[in-house]
């Protein structure tokens, strides 16, 4: 039995799931830009458009896209491109 693996898709060494790169909604006061710059610098936790909960510390250009993440912003923009997307 052979398994397929996705060249494109990293996989998490301690959780051993794959990481994706993951889009950030704004927040009540800010943009997702900001949130996200936030987290890094005080260490803190960001939520995605698909609910996964995340410190963000690594390069997003590094991973696929959520799915998920791509769906709800494609649906909440009407389709247009951009936002801001972290890993």
């Amino acid at each position: 039995m052979s398994t397929q693996t996705d060249r494109d898709v990293e996989v998490d060494p301690q959780a051993g799931e794959p990481r994706f790169a993951h889009i950030v909604p704004p927040g009540p006061d800010y943009d997702g830009a900001t949130l996200i710059t936030r987290a890094r610098v005080t260490g803190g936790t960001v939520t995605a458009n698909c609910g996964w909960t995340f410190t963000p510390s690594n390069d997003p250009r590094r991973f696929q896209t959520c799915e998920t993440c791509e769906r709800m912003f494609t649906m909440a923009t009407g389709g247009a491109t951009g936002g801001w997307i972290d890993a």
